[in-house]
């Protein structure tokens, strides 16, 4: 659990790194759609994984917890579908692997 917990925390850092892009210009097509460059539709997309991945490292973080027997938990939205999922598929799989 700890080297996952570590592992979407190295990612999460690279992700953070993709969201920057320099100054740019927006093009339109001739439907006048808006045409953005590859670098800002890739930071873009990077944004939206570093958003996904909060909720996967808070899941993870919380489920280790659960697992040690503390208390203590780190703030999540209950409401937040990507954390519910996550938090589901982890504790599926380490209840598995802890069962003796």
């Amino acid at each position: 659990m700890k080297e996952l917990i570590k592992q979407l925390a190295l990612e999460q850092i690279e992700l953070k790194k993709a969201r920057k892009t320099g100054p740019y210009e927006i093009t339109r097509n001739e439907c006048g759609w808006r045409i953005l460059p590859e670098n800002v539709a890739a930071a873009c997309r990077a944004a939206s994984q570093v958003r996904i991945n909060k909720s996967r490292i808070t899941a993870a973080l919380n489920l280790y917890h659960e697992l040690r027997g503390s208390n203590h938990r780190h703030g999540f939205d209950p409401n937040d579908y990507w954390y519910a999922k996550f938090y589901k598929e982890l504790s599926e799989k380490y209840k598995v692997l802890q069962k003796p």
